[in-house]
């Protein structure tokens, strides 16, 4: 088992550095590196302020000897921070190819709380491996969103937005839940679907297991409760390799 805890902050600064090997191949990533010599604050949230990682491990199947790379991360969770998580995705996203890669191009699941709507941004990049530059919820605060308030200084407002796009050699994500649960995440004050697996087309799905129903969480309030001991609904899926 070969597992790794990657720094986002760390990953940002290597992609953003080698120009042979990483935004010759991911345009998106030339595009990013131009937006961050731009925008100061941006740079500055994701290089100072931000600690997320992402986790991945290597498992081979013992008899067929096959690998399989697993991701999983947990991105911000601010809502004025759609375009930070999908930079941040852009960057898991390549961390996986290189590991695919170095793994006989193996297959991939990739799974988390990205903290992210199902129609969001984050998702359309993930399951559509193209986001526009005019999508607007997305990179709509990306001149305005601030750390703390003031701590932006002189926000430039004529930076603009970016598309993304996953080059041909990355392999696509389908959903192991074709329909997106009801909710993942319920308390008082906010339900929504926020996690996911993801996998490449290299297996089968044979189930996805069964989520609560609003009524089910309604009868204790919210979660976590004392039947439930997170916030979030768990995700499991049985997947059959082809």
């Amino acid at each position: 088992v070969d597992m790794r805890s990657h720094s986002f902050r760390d990953l940002i600064q290597q992609f953003m550095c080698d120009e042979r090997m990483h935004q010759s191949q991911w345009k998106s990533l030339k595009d990013m590196a131009d937006l961050l010599d731009k925008h100061d604050h941006l740079k500055h949230v994701l290089f100072n302020k931000l600690g997320h990682v992402l986790q991945t491990v290597v498992l081979t199947e013992r008899e067929s000897k096959e690998k399989l790379v697993i991701g999983n991360s947990h991105l911000f969770y601010h809502p004025m921070a759609s375009h930070i998580r999908c930079l941040k995705i852009l960057i898991a996203c390549r961390q996986l190819e290189i590991e695919h890669k170095e793994n006989q191009h193996c297959p991939m699941i990739f799974c988390g709380d990205f903290n992210s709507h199902p129609n969001s941004g984050v998702m359309k990049l993930l399951l559509n491996r193209f986001l526009e530059s005019n999508n607007g919820k997305t990179w709509k605060h990306l001149c305005s969103y601030e750390w703390e308030e003031g701590m932006g200084g002189e926000l430039r407002h004529d930076v603009e937005a970016i598309d993304l796009e996953f080059p041909p050699s990355f392999p696509g994500f389908v959903s192991a839940y074709p329909e997106p649960p009801d909710f993942t995440h319920f308390i008082e004050a906010f339900v929504c679907t926020l996690d996911y697996i993801l996998m490449t087309n290299n297996f089968v799905l044979e189930k996805s297991g069964a989520t609560p129903s609003r009524e089910d969480i309604k009868k204790y309030v919210a979660m976590p409760n004392e039947c439930m001991p997170s916030d979030h609904v768990s995700l499991v899926c049985d997947l059959k390799w082809r």
